[in-house]
């Protein structure tokens, strides 16, 4: 995972237009047949230029911690009404309490533990998905849901349709 941090801040892979509800779609049935329980709530329509592989990644980062910290998930595209794209991957797991919510994207940090792999890993999944969002202009929140659960936001704030 150390050598994937290192890619996802200075890999050299090209941005290609990629249509973001097809990479989701896709991720969602290959965890979907695996036995996860997790759904694509709706897409946006969106393409965007973009790197394939780390989109897919990065996507596949948050959908794992969705479905390792919960025991489900839903994922949805939208485009807001100032045209601002952003994808959502929402579980009904525990959450993050408030004072840890930007430590999680430090390298190595983990809240769980345990010194598995199967259960907290090695604490670079969250960096290493803010490192792949921020090098395609996107953001990357988390926060809390009133009825529980987290929810991890990937924001492109420079899209307009």
């Amino acid at each position: 995972q150390g050598l994937d941090l290192a890619r996802s801040e200075h890999g050299s892979e090209k941005p290609v237009p990629l249509e973001l509800d097809s990479l989701l779609e896709s991720l969602v049935e290959d965890a979907q047949e695996a036995g996860a329980d997790i759904q694509f709530d709706g897409g946006c329509g969106a393409v965007l230029s973009l790197r394939p592989m780390a989109m897919r990644r990065l996507f596949s980062n948050l959908i794992d911690n969705a479905l390792k910290y919960g025991s489900s998930a839903r994922v949805q595209a939208r485009v807001d009404a100032q045209g601002v794209i952003s994808v959502h991957v929402r579980d009904d797991g525990p959450g993050i309490a408030e004072e840890a919510m930007e430590r999680v994207f430090d390298p190595f940090v983990r809240l769980e533990d345990s010194r598995s792999r199967d259960t907290g890993g090695a604490g670079l999944g969250l960096a290493i998905a803010k490192a792949l969002a921020a090098k395609d202009g996107a953001q990357l929140r988390l926060h809390n849901l009133e009825q529980g659960g987290l929810e991890a936001v990937v924001r492109w704030p420079g899209t307009a349709r």
